[in-house]
């Protein structure tokens, strides 16, 4: 599963994980949920556990 943010001011970046829960490499997706949403596009973070 991966988990899009999607912040107002940034690029979209997709990590391995779901919303609700951190992602592979450690973010919290519950501090603004309206950033986060569930995806099936490839993950495109480069961190360690997201990538790995």
């Amino acid at each position: 599963m991966a988990v899009r943010h999607s912040p107002p001011n940034g690029e979209s970046i997709i990590h391995q994980g779901k919303k609700g829960t951190k992602t592979g490499c450690g973010i919290s997706t519950t501090g603004h949920p309206s950033h986060w949403t569930n995806t099936n596009s490839p993950i495109t973070c480069n961190k360690n556990g997201c990538k790995n």
